[in-house]
């Protein structure tokens, strides 16, 4: 949303910048948001020489909280503990939207296994990162507003009011943790995360 505004676009008139579903599987994920690196050429979403002339970036986040995260936004806190998501229900997911759940090197590296983006920011730094980008097109003193926050009452898919969860660290059991930290060893390894 931020630089939809700078643009001339709106949300209402996003779908230039692929930010709207995908009426055709085929051609990529249910949410065109969600293509990786690789699929906006393999999938004639763009050129080649479109793709390279392009800044591109991408935020990644530590795979633990993300999983706490995937917990509390697709609401599986309703009606299970973490561990029973972790173990149980995230791999099936992740096979049906394995679009979202899949490890988020998948999005930055392609086939071959080299980088497709020009820059990587971290959520854990994502004000300092952030402003790198602007800084590096040009977008004096940014203020990146937050509009999806799973973790406020009342967030993420399930619009009900809700306690405020724990931090990510402490929903973690030892056999969860090691079990997470094998599903995402690529980001593990990619973005140097540990828990």
């Amino acid at each position: 949303m931020f630089f939809l505004g700078r643009i001339g676009l709106d949300w209402e008139r996003r779908a230039p910048l692929l930010l709207r579903p995908n009426d055709v599987p085929a051609l990529g994920p249910p949410r065109l948001a969600h293509l990786k690196a690789h699929e906006y050429v393999e999938k004639r979403w763009m050129t080649q020489d479109q793709f390279d002339a392009y800044f591109k970036f991408t935020f990644v986040r530590n795979p633990w909280d993300r999983t706490a995260s995937f917990y509390r936004f697709l609401g599986f806190g309703r009606f299970c503990s973490f561990s029973t998501f972790v173990h149980r229900y995230l791999p099936v997911q992740m096979e049906k939207m394995a679009w979202f759940l899949c490890p988020q090197s998948e999005y930055v590296y392609g086939p071959d296994g080299e980088p497709l983006v020009d820059f990587v920011g971290h959520f854990e730094s994502l004000a300092s990162d952030f402003a790198r980008v602007c800084d590096r097109m040009g977008i004096a003193n940014p203020v990146l507003p937050h509009v999806n926050d799973s973790k406020k009452p009342g967030g993420g898919l399930f619009r009900l009011p809700r306690r405020r969860p724990l931090p990510y660290r402490e929903m973690y059991d030892a056999r969860s943790r090691e079990f997470i930290g094998k599903l995402y060893e690529s980001d593990v390894e990619a973005f140097a995360y540990d828990f």
